[in-house]
């Protein structure tokens, strides 16, 4: 579904993310967990056409991101960013918003666009909000009416950046199960969110949400131990629940981290070929 071969891109002329090969197969639903700067909205960011790829490629159903129209991706590829402008404007058309890749010129909007958005709410929960004001909600309102958005869109791969931002733990939990229930009705088959907090949080979502196959971590010689990002329980966590775990690369302010003897024993054997300062995204069982 995406492939990812040799990719390097960030801002301007500096690399965020280097050398990354994976690939993410149709019907998953993958996590990216790490701490602030290692790289996961610029890895959502290139996947969705919106960062300067410097080198490498990336293939999204076997041809060349770059080959598609903005339109043709926006179709197959709904993005949520981290923020975003507050729009003064209605529930119901921010919602609509999510249907323009399927309209042509002028916009106008039809019945089964309607139809799609007022169902997008139902599933959200915030259909009883549809004639509220963006500016009159709260953070977490806001966050469910995106989420509508992109479920409007009908796009086949949903790329999430920290969409749990500003939603307790019940609503996160609501959230997987919307994803989980679109996937099966076949409304998208690929998911992928960006997520960093706590060890038993990412517990509470994997024992809810056993189809999730992949935990990416950011593991250096800062956050192995630390209590703030937790890269050692979470670790833990995914290995209790049996998840494939891709190891986001372990270098931080240019230097080598120094990962625990089993970590790395792991590593080499994933790529026993590559030198332990080329790693970038490596899945290691």
């Amino acid at each position: 579904m995406i492939e990812l071969k040799n990719l390097s891109a960030g801002y301007n002329k500096t690399n965020i993310i280097s050398d990354i090969n994976v690939h993410f197969k149709k019907g998953e639903i993958t996590t990216i967990i790490g701490p602030n700067g290692s790289g996961k909205s610029t890895l959502l960011k290139a996947i969705s056409g919106l960062c300067k790829i410097n080198e490498g490629q990336i293939l999204l159903k076997n041809k060349l991101l770059a080959e598609y129209s903005n339109s043709d991706r926006s179709k197959i590829i709904s993005y949520l960013p981290q923020q975003r402008p507050l729009p003064s404007i209605t529930v119901k058309r921010i919602v609509l918003h999510g249907r323009f890749p399927h309209l042509g010129y002028p916009r106008k909007y039809r019945k089964e666009d309607y139809d799609l958005c007022n169902l997008a709410m139902e599933q959200a929960n915030v259909i009883h909000l549809k004639e509220r004001n963006m500016e009159e909600l709260s953070g977490g309102e806001r966050q469910k009416v995106y989420l509508a958005m992109a479920y409007a869109s009908q796009s086949e791969i949903f790329l999430m950046d920290e969409p749990m931002t500003f939603l307790d733990i019940r609503y996160q939990i609501d959230l997987l199960s919307m994803m989980k229930k679109m996937k099966a009705e076949g409304k998208i088959k690929h998911i992928g969110f960006s997520f960093h907090d706590n060890a038993e949080k990412l517990d509470q979502i994997l024992t809810k949400h056993p189809e999730i196959e992949l935990v990416q971590l950011q593991i250096n010689y800062i956050d192995w131990e630390s209590d703030n990002v937790q890269s050692r329980k979470c670790y833990e966590v995914a290995m209790k629940h049996n998840k494939m775990v891709a190891i986001m690369e372990p270098i931080k302010g240019g230097s080598l981290a120094e990962l625990p003897e089993d970590i790395t024993n792991m590593l080499r054997e994933a790529r026993p070929e590559a030198s332990t300062s080329s790693w970038a995204l490596r899945y290691v069982g």
